[in-house]
């Protein structure tokens, strides 16, 4: 398998679509430091950014600086099993930067990890279509656990395991 890991302390410019032609990538991993986030780095993940790399299983941008996950961005990879954006900046708070179809595409991902995030509340419109998901990772995020959350309990009852801690009085037990 073609495996692709990518980690940086300093990256001056980053291209889109910096990965488009490698088709046969399995594995893909960027590790930056969330320091860094001064424009060098991506802020937005979209289509132009991994868009091509159809055997794709496993896609990792971790310690970066991504606020949203525009609609679509990862519609050409329906191939990726483990998708992760831990220790970014995904705030859920400001205008539903992280929202509906966020995700769409990903008929194949069993496992999506949040943690380390700025995540407060998360629509179950977010997880539309991930028909194979089994665990949600969102750990370390200031999740508030309200009724807005109740979708999560039921999501718990089809097998989808959703790891998380609230900041809040409240609870993902169904």
């Amino acid at each position: 398998p073609y495996v692709i890991v990518i980690r940086f302390l300093y990256i001056k410019f980053l291209y889109h679509p910096i990965l488009h032609g490698l088709s046969s990538m399995e594995d893909v991993q960027f590790r930056g430091y969330s320091t860094l986030c001064y424009g060098v780095n991506p802020k937005r993940i979209d289509q132009s950014l991994a868009g091509g790399l159809t055997s794709l299983e496993t896609f990792r941008w971790d310690y970066g600086c991504v606020e949203s996950v525009v609609p679509g961005a990862f519609q050409d990879l329906a191939q990726v099993t483990f998708l992760s954006l831990e220790y970014n900046k995904l705030d859920t708070n400001l205008s539903q930067l992280l929202g509906r179809n966020s995700f769409a595409g990903l008929t194949k991902l069993t496992m999506l990890d949040l943690n380390y995030n700025f995540i407060v509340n998360l629509s179950s419109e977010v997880l539309n279509g991930l028909s194979s998901l089994e665990e949600v990772e969102l750990n370390n995020n200031p999740l508030v656990c309200s009724c807005e959350l109740q979708w999560a309990s039921v999501v718990k009852s089809f097998g989808v395991d959703i790891v998380a801690t609230c900041t809040s009085n409240g609870s993902l037990e169904a």
